[in-house]
């Protein structure tokens, strides 16, 4: 009986080995001896979240020596023996088990709760991991997993390798830091180093989209060295701290921003270069509204986009009424608009500012280098275009009156006769007779009395020699190089393609750069301009046969028009006539039998044949 006891003794769970799935530890107990001594107990557990610590318990030679004396000594009764090492390796479960390095026994596993569901994390580079949750139940099998998300990167940031991980998540989810960007790997890499290897999930994969694991593999055990010690917390396996999501100054060092630290002066650069060529513009366009609001404002009674008239000022404080910012309007950052109305013979000034877009470096240093090497590069030019569009006799219809009543309303006679004249300076004829289909029209001749820069285009000398005053010439010559051109047109600047396009739009244009010296060279032309439409009213009206050459060349325009207008309608009616035609052709054919069909080809045949044998005879 005793001898059986024995047996099954030495065959039962004395020798106990446990091994996780997750490698937390290995614990292996073992007895030896002839009496059933114990000889060895060896725990091996792995700790922390980078450094492999192991603690190996071992007998001391003191121990030997004890063990030696109770070998020596008279042997113990075998069932208090038996008891004895049955209590104490219950003992040792439930420490173990306490201390969650051993799973539940199998009769209180039965008792658990249903399995809860498994934990899901991402790291810092957007990798999605799933572990199930009975493999994380303990600090150290959770560190264990997440390390396993980095057992083949050779890069692991400095607080992983220290076991911070930021976990976070009601939900379940936990978090890596964002010091794994260190980790500098192609997402393919990521993929074949995390999912590829000769080990495989024996898990069955989810439905979403992150990666399952059913199992980890076991560390190779290593032994602590002298140089090395095991933390307080993986002996007395408290939890490892980690570092807050929110204490970033933890985990990044000014090394993390080199990148940065070398496109940061490029940005701020590209920043004060905006800002500055914004500033510079607004300021130019502003200096401009100063300048030349005293004389717009005696010529028009509204000056700007406020729509309230402005009553008399003092010529001497005058200055102080100019208000630039309602005078001015930013189309966008190189172009500024202003507007005024309210006068006689003239429906309404439009002012356009064009300037260079400095606020644009690279366009900015483009343009002006390209400007210096290739001539089909022109460097850019800042230029204020002022037009003036007149009434011409259409003064009920345009001006809103109270009431709509428009017979009462008396005006003078605002008409005059439509005609293109243009004072152009010479290095901008060539490219004005390019883009403008009015100044296409007219002829170009030198006149004396302008500078020699100078030219004039026009469609009747007589209309030169009225316009060409001494005061225009004087206002010319004061300009100099910031004068571009002065036309004064009734036909549109694009080539009109419908004959509604031709009616006239009568108006005056003036264009002229902007110098760098200020506006004192150019306020005289710019007065003159404004008073222009008083001249042509009291003096524009020409001899019948110069009206007869004026009148002509748009009906030659005209006709031109109408001409296409006919061909294209004549090209339309053919083709409708062609498609209506093959379309009987094709239900004849369906209604005949094919020898008829046969019959049908060969006539048509024969009918081309003789029409291309007349066409040869009639050439010959």
């Amino acid at each position: 009986m005793i001898s059986k006891e024995v047996a099954k003794f030495q065959t039962s769970s004395f020798e106990y080995q446990t091994s996780r799935p997750t490698s937390d530890f290995s614990s292996t107990t073992t007895v030896v001896g002839e009496n059933g001594l114990q000889k060895s107990t060896r725990d091996t557990m792995k700790v922390d979240g980078s450094n492999q610590t192991h603690i190996q318990q071992e007998q001391d030679p003191s121990e030997n020596a004890e063990e030696r004396d109770e070998l020596n000594a008279e042997p113990i009764p075998l069932d208090e023996e038996i008891a004895r090492r049955q209590l104490a390796e219950q003992d040792a479960i439930k420490a173990l088990t306490a201390l969650k390095l051993l799973p539940l026994p199998p009769e209180r596993e039965k008792k658990s709760p249903e399995k809860k569901k498994p934990l899901k994390f991402k790291d810092a580079l957007g990798r999605k991991f799933n572990f199930p949750f009975d493999l994380c139940s303990t600090w150290l099998g959770m560190e264990e997993l997440i390390r396993q998300a980095f057992l083949h990167i050779e890069i692991i940031g400095p607080h992983v390798a220290e076991g911070h991980y930021d976990l976070v998540g009601p939900n379940g989810d936990i978090i890596l830091p964002q010091c794994a960007v260190c980790l500098y790997l192609t997402m393919a890499g990521v993929f074949q180093n995390v999912f590829g290897g000769a080990a495989s999930s024996g898990a069955v994969k989810s439905d979403d989209d992150f990666a399952d694991f059913a199992a980890v593999p076991n560390p190779s055990p290593a032994g602590l060295t002298a140089g090395q010690s095991a933390p307080a917390a993986a002996v007395t396996g408290s939890a490892v701290p980690y570092t807050a999501w929110y204490r970033v100054w933890e985990r990044v060092t000014p090394q993390d921003f080199l990148q940065e630290a070398f496109v940061l002066p490029f940005l701020l650069i590209l920043l004060g270069f905006h800002f500055w060529g914004t500033r510079k513009n607004k300021s130019k366009a502003k200096t401009w509204a100063i300048a030349h609001a005293p004389i717009i404002e005696s010529e028009f009674a509204v000056v700007g986009f406020g729509g309230v008239a402005k009553g008399p000022s003092v010529e001497g404080v005058q200055s102080e009424l100019i208000d630039p910012e309602k005078l001015l309007k930013e189309k966008s950052k190189q172009e500024y608009q202003s507007y005024a109305t309210g006068r006689q013979n003239v429906a309404f000034l439009d002012v356009s500012i064009k300037l260079v877009k400095r606020y644009n470096p690279l366009v900015f240093i483009m343009n002006n280098a390209l400007g210096l090497f290739f001539e089909s590069f022109p460097p850019p030019v800042e230029r204020v275009e002022s037009t003036l569009y007149t009434f011409d006799g259409k003064e009920k219809e345009i001006v809103p009156t109270p009431g709509g009543d428009v017979s009462s309303i008396k005006v003078p006679n605002s008409t005059y006769d439509g005609f293109i004249w243009a004072v152009v300076h010479k290095n901008a004829m060539r490219q004005l007779r390019q883009d403008r289909y009015d100044a296409s029209m007219t002829f170009t001749k030198d006149n004396s009395k302008l500078p020699a820069w100078t030219t004039v285009m026009t469609e009747s000398a007589e209309i030169t020699d009225f316009l060409l005053t001494p005061q225009l010439i004087k206002a010319i010559e004061e300009a100099g190089d910031a004068f571009e051109y002065l036309i004064i047109t009734d036909q549109p600047i694009d080539k009109p393609l419908k004959i509604e396009e031709t009616v006239p739009k009568k108006r005056i244009q003036l264009s002229l750069t902007i110098p760098s010296n200020g506006y004192e060279s150019t306020l005289s032309l710019y007065s003159y301009f404004l008073r222009l439409p008083d001249i042509l009213v009291s003096g524009a009206h020409w001899r019948p046969e110069v009206t007869r050459k004026l009148r002509n060349a748009r009906e030659e325009e005209i006709r031109k028009l109408r001409r296409a207008d006919e061909e294209e309608k004549a090209e339309e009616r053919k083709y409708a006539a062609e498609k209506l035609k093959k379309e009987e052709r094709e239900r004849l054919l369906r209604g005949m039998t094919a020898e008829e069909q046969r019959k049908f080809l060969e006539r048509e045949k024969e009918k081309e044949q003789r029409k291309m044998m007349k066409k040869s005879t009639r050439r010959g």
